[in-house]
């Protein structure tokens, strides 16, 4: 079984992930992290290629982390809904949205909008297995809340 956890705060989720991840002896690759290593020095790509290139090689970083077994992946919310990842993600894997409860957010140096931040949560949380609320827990809290849920989620399946 593997599991994608899907955040918007990049720290949160990178904690939170890998905790989940030892919790559950599982392997864990964060998205962003994967993409920058596999782009070198993404900031001077960034610089020489165009926008369609760097996210057709997001896309293929996602379809060959999304191949791993046993693997819970880390991904930031806009990574996931950009060139349609979520469809990579998705398949034969658990999507777990920690929905924090920021309401603004500095990106790519510009304010996003409380709406437009809103329509993204409300687009992942249909799209995803759970929503768990981060109302102020601790990131060990999180992390078990996680766990258990995945616990479950895990012995539903293995009922079928």
């Amino acid at each position: 079984m593997n599991i994608a956890i899907v955040c918007h705060e990049r720290n949160l989720l990178k904690d939170v992930a890998y905790k989940v991840a030892l919790a559950l002896g599982m392997f864990f690759v964060d998205a962003s992290d994967f993409i920058e290593y596999d782009l070198v020095d993404k900031e001077r790509a960034t610089n020489f290629c165009s926008k369609d290139y760097l996210e057709v090689r997001e896309k293929k970083a996602i379809e060959n982390i999304c191949s791993y077994e046993n693997t819970l992946i880390s991904i930031t919310d806009e990574l996931f809904v950009s060139s349609q990842n979520f469809e990579n993600v998705r398949k034969q894997r658990a999507i777990f949205f920690l929905k924090t409860d920021k309401k603004f957010s500095l990106k790519a140096e510009k304010i996003v909008s409380k709406l437009g931040e809103e329509a993204r949560e409300n687009e992942i949380a249909n799209i995803s297995d759970f929503v768990i609320l981060q109302d102020k827990k601790t990131n060990e809290v999180l992390c078990k809340e996680i766990v258990g849920k995945m616990n479950e989620y895990k012995g539903v399946r293995n009922d079928k």
